[in-house]
């Protein structure tokens, strides 16, 4: 599958209490949406959340497990710079970010981070030492 669910134009959504599993991206937030995620499960997928076009996202009380390259990934360059984006009180076994790039108004607070296991890393996410 691909996408869990697909946030655009300037539509405001609220996803709370969904599971996300298996998919490239669990919630993709484009072009000026205004979305929150909260109290979600995000595990096994490529991406869990993706950000691109400068909207604005809220993503607080979420458990993001091993998702292959992170848990939020800013799209590109040009979504960074107009993008807000609030991470709050989410656990996450693995990488939060799956690239360099952040909001220039990003708002982080009582996240918990820990690793992946061994056995994840030799798996599933055992090709991103290449990225």
């Amino acid at each position: 599958a691909g996408f869990g669910v697909h946030c655009t134009h300037e539509c405001k959504v609220v996803i709370s209490e969904c599971l996300f599993q298996g998919l490239i991206c669990g919630v993709s937030i484009l072009d000026f949406s205004d979305v929150s995620v909260d109290d979600s499960v995000f595990e096994w997928n490529q991406f869990g959340v993706t950000i691109t076009g400068s909207p604005r996202a809220m993503v607080r009380t979420n458990n993001f497990t091993d998702n292959v390259y992170g848990g939020i990934l800013i799209n590109d360059e040009f979504a960074a710079t107009p993008t807000m984006c609030g991470f709050f009180g989410n656990r996450v076994r693995g990488r939060v970010w799956a690239s360099d790039l952040r909001p220039d108004t990003l708002e982080e607070g009582e996240n918990v981070v820990e690793e992946s296991p061994e056995e994840f890393l030799r798996g599933p996410a055992r090709h991103l030492d290449a990225c």
